[in-house]
């Protein structure tokens, strides 16, 4: 019972260590696409794209931190210029959107959960094999309590009992 509480506990924390992460990555994303957004307004009108502030396209009144944070600014200010109350272009969001999604992509495409996966599958599997084998491993269960250290431990220990 301590070994099926250990891989459901490494489980979760491993899914929740990865959601944190791809929120991340999105995060970082949809900066970028944010970024990407200002070079798209700001190139073709010959404008600077380093130097100058932010500002609404209407009224050209300048944007400050709290206007800029990507997708969720123009969410909660509901479309509209917080300033003049003109409608904003959706195209924003969209790509802020699609900027955080191509990162995400990115990241699991160059960076697969390998970890993920052999820490999360592993405990599972060594539970299974365990039980069908009558508990004949070379993993005791007093080493497997620790749900940090058990799916290394169980892992390794199939890898050993395989040979």
């Amino acid at each position: 019972m301590i070994i099926i509480i250990g891989a459901w506990y490494t489980f979760n924390m491993l899914t929740v260590m990865y959601l944190i992460l791809y929120i991340l990555v999105f995060a970082i994303g949809a900066v970028i696409g944010s970024f990407l957004n200002v070079l798209i307004y700001r190139l073709p009108r010959n404008l600077d794209f380093v130097k100058g502030f932010s500002h609404c396209p209407n009224c050209d009144h300048r944007l400050f931190p709290k206007d800029l944070v990507p997708i969720f600014s123009y969410l909660l200010l509901g479309r509209k210029c917080r300033y003049c109350k003109e409608p904003i272009s959706p195209r924003y969001m969209v790509v802020e959107l699609i900027a955080g999604l191509l990162a995400c992509l990115s990241w699991t495409a160059f960076f697969p959960p390998v970890a993920f996966l052999s820490h999360t599958l592993a405990p599972g599997a060594s539970v299974c094999i365990r039980k069908a084998t009558g508990g004949k491993n070379a993993v005791h269960e007093r080493q497997a309590s620790s749900p940090a250290i058990s799916s290394t431990i169980i892992y390794l220990g199939e890898i050993d009992s395989l040979q």
